[in-house]
């Protein structure tokens, strides 16, 4: 069992290095060269994130219900969406497919790695 968690650390780390990585030079290169990346540059914060949180989250704690635990935080991150709609009007559909993308691809990580 300990070897999985650090597995899980790690592909968690992966992840988070990948959303440093977009925030401090993917998404101002795009945004500077103008070029079109299938919104990747606005919702790699999503997309990203959901496994980030997931795989770190899993590492460190204990649980027992893996499909529970994504979809917890999958709609921590839809409910936030639909707060800043209700706080400032703001609602990127994107970032909630975005969302969703994320979710599929950590439950896809896991249960490879399992």
């Amino acid at each position: 069992m300990r070897k999985n968690k650090i597995v899980w650390f790690i592909i968690g780390c992966v992840f988070l290095m990948i959303m440093l990585f977009c925030s401090k030079i993917y998404r101002p290169w795009i945004y500077q060269t103008g070029l079109f990346d299938f919104y990747i540059a606005d919702t790699y914060t999503n997309l990203f994130g959901v496994p980030t949180i997931f795989f770190l989250g899993i590492s460190f704690f204990k649980t027992t219900k893996v499909s529970i635990a994504l979809l917890g935080i999958t709609a921590v991150y839809i409910f936030g969406e639909i707060f800043s709609w209700l706080q400032n009007g703001s609602f990127d559909y994107m970032d909630v497919i975005a969302t969703f993308l994320g979710c599929g691809l950590a439950l896809v990580l896991y249960h490879i790695f399992k």
